[in-house]
C-alpha cells in the first residue's frame, strides 16, 4: 500500500487548523493542504491529490457530509480515504456518515502528538483507537504551547458572547423567541468543543460538545425547549468561564 505522505484537512475554525497544522505538518512530517471550506477543498483538489483528507463535519456553507458527496461524484476522487473530524460522536450519525462513504470517524477533541500515527494506522490497516486529548496542566509541545495566549484571548471573547447571549435568553418569556440566540451560540459552542481539549481544556471541551449538540437538537427541530430547559441551558453557558479557570 503506498506510504501516507498528502494530506488535506478541512476545518472552517481557525484554532483548529493552527493545532491541525502543528500535529499533521510539524509533529507528523506530511506534506499538508489546509483549507477552511468545502468549495475551498473541492478547487484545491482540481490541483493536486492527496493520500487522505480529513473533514469537519459541521462547517458553514457545504458541510462535511455535502463535501463528501461532492468528491465522490468526481471520477478522479472516488478513490481517495476520506476521515470525518467531529465532536458529535453519536452512534447513529457516526453510522450514517459510514454509509456516506467516509473510511472512519475522529472525535474533537484529539491528541495532536498521537493523530499523525492514528492517522497513518488507519490508512494502512483501516482501523482507528480513540485518541486521548491532553489532559489540563499536562505540558503540551513547544510549538502548541506557543499559541495558548492568543488562543486563550479567543475564548475570552467567545465566552464574553456567549454569557451575553445567555443572559438574552434567561430574559426571554418564552423559549421559541430565542431562535436567533440559539442560531448565533450553536457555532461558539462547536468550535470551542472540537479545540478546547487540544490545548488541554477538556472539560471545558466536554461541557461546549454537551452543549453544541443540545443546541443543534434544538435548532434541527421546529419544536422548542420547554422554559425550564432553556433556561437550565443558559445557566450551563454561564458556568463556562468558571470551568475554564
Amino acid at each position: 500500500m503506498k506510504t501516507l505522505q498528502k494530506l488535506m484537512a478541512v476545518e472552517d475554525d481557525a484554532d483548529i487548523r493552527r493545532i491541525l497544522e502543528l500535529a499533521l505538518a510539524t509533529f507528523g512530517g506530511f506534506e499538508l493542504t489546509c483549507c477552511e471550506s468545502g468549495q475551498a477543498a473541492l478547487a484545491a483538489l482540481e490541483q493536486d491529490l492527496p493520500d487522505l483528507i480529513l473533514l469537519d463535519v459541521m462547517m458553514p456553507g457545504m458541510d462535511g457530509p455535502a463535501t463528501l458527496q461532492a468528491i465522490r461524484s468526481r471520477p478522479a476522487l472516488t478513490e481517495i480515504p476520506v476521515v470525518f473530524l467531529t465532536a458529535k460522536l453519536q452512534p447513529e450519525e457516526v453510522n450514517n456518515w459510514i454509509a456516506l462513504g467516509a473510511l472512519s470517524v475522529i472525535g474533537k477533541p484529539f491528541d495532536p502528538l498521537a493523530l499523525p500515527d492514528e492517522l497513518r494506522r488507519l490508512h494502512a490497516e483501516q482501523i482507528m483507537t480513540p485518541a486521548r486529548a491532553p489532559a489540563r496542566g499536562e505540558r503540551l509541545p513547544p510549538e502548541l504551547e506557543a499559541l495558548r495566549p492568543d488562543y486563550l484571548a479567543r475564548v475570552h471573547r467567545d465566552l464574553d458572547r456567549l454569557e451575553t447571549l445567555a443572559s438574552r435568553i434567561l430574559d426571554c418569556g418564552m423559549a421559541c423567541g430565542c431562535h436567533a440566540e440559539l442560531a448565533e451560540l450553536h457555532p461558539l459552542l462547536h468550535g470551542l468543543a472540537g479545540s478546547a481539549g487540544g490545548f488541554g481544556y477538556t472539560e471545558l471541551g466536554r461541557q461546549c460538545r454537551e452543549l453544541d449538540h443540545q443546541s443543534g437538537i434544538w435548532l434541527r427541530h421546529e419544536t422548542p425547549p420547554s422554559l425550564r430547559e432553556w433556561h437550565r441551558f443558559a445557566a450551563d453557558l454561564l458556568l463556562l468561564r468558571q470551568i475554564l479557570t
